[in-house]
């Protein structure tokens, strides 16, 4: 899955499809383009583009085996409380970067700046997909940065006032 925002990211977007074919080498890949950005003219068997999930979204990101995305603090949550492998493209010059370089700094994610995407990407990728191993270890990490016992410690809160 890669994905650039509810409203799409045109870096990510233009980086896709000028890499379209690679990128659907023996890969199933779906691309949430944002609203109103499709490319009509691309069409590909394992390419699938989407402008927006409203509902389906909880079951794309689940089964989907690796993650490429923004690094909004929600988004980045609900792929830690999945456990989902991810590489991290945050919007430039935003708080994402931050929330972003945390998550790389504790080896979670694969983090690259969005003037980065280029065929490093690419290769990463390929590297992760073909090793379930890597794939594992990246969803341990990254499940491991989600706290846990939250609503328990709120309840101790609570009644201890």
């Amino acid at each position: 899955l890669i994905a650039g925002g509810s409203s799409g990211a045109k870096a990510i977007n233009e980086w896709v499809w000028g890499n379209i074919i690679e990128l659907t080498r023996n890969i199933n890949l779906v691309h949430l383009t944002g609203r109103d950005k499709l490319n009509k003219k691309i069409s590909n068997i394992n390419y699938h583009q989407v402008e927006f999930l409203q509902g389906d979204m909880f079951h794309v990101l689940n089964s989907s085996n690796l993650v490429i995305s923004r690094a909004g603090i929600s988004t980045i949550t609900e792929l830690a409380y999945l456990k989902k492998p991810t590489i991290l493209v945050p919007m430039p010059q935003s708080h994402q970067e931050d929330n972003a370089a945390y998550f790389a700094s504790t080896h979670s994610v694969y983090l690259y700046r969005q003037d980065q995407l280029d065929d490093r990407v690419i290769h990463q990728i390929k590297e992760l997909l073909s090793s379930q191993t890597n794939l594992d270890k990246l969803s341990q990490r990254i499940g491991e940065m989600m706290k846990t016992g939250g609503r328990e410690r709120l309840v101790e809160i609570i009644e201890s006032i």
